[in-house]
């Protein structure tokens, strides 16, 4: 099975806000806005996604953590 190298995306949020993630093999991903990039385990999100297709997983992975960062300015009210 061939392993998807660590790539980072980057991506304006609907607030306006560059946003960046960084999607490995591993089980740390980044995530942030602006400047500010926090690297987190991907436990929970290895664990859902095992016996997926890499792309598929890729995939997911990436939505997943832009949706944190596009729901931020909710969590904040």
């Amino acid at each position: 099975m061939e392993r998807i190298k660590t790539k980072t995306i980057q991506r304006r949020t609907w607030f306006g806000v560059e946003a960046t993630v960084g999607i490995g093999s591993g089980l740390i991903h980044e995530a942030g806005v602006g400047g500010l990039v926090v690297p987190h385990p991907a436990v929970v999100n290895w664990l859902l996604r095992q016996g997926l297709a890499d792309n598929a997983r890729y995939t997911l992975t990436v939505t997943h953590e832009f949706g944190h960062l596009q729901s931020t300015p909710l969590a904040l009210l």
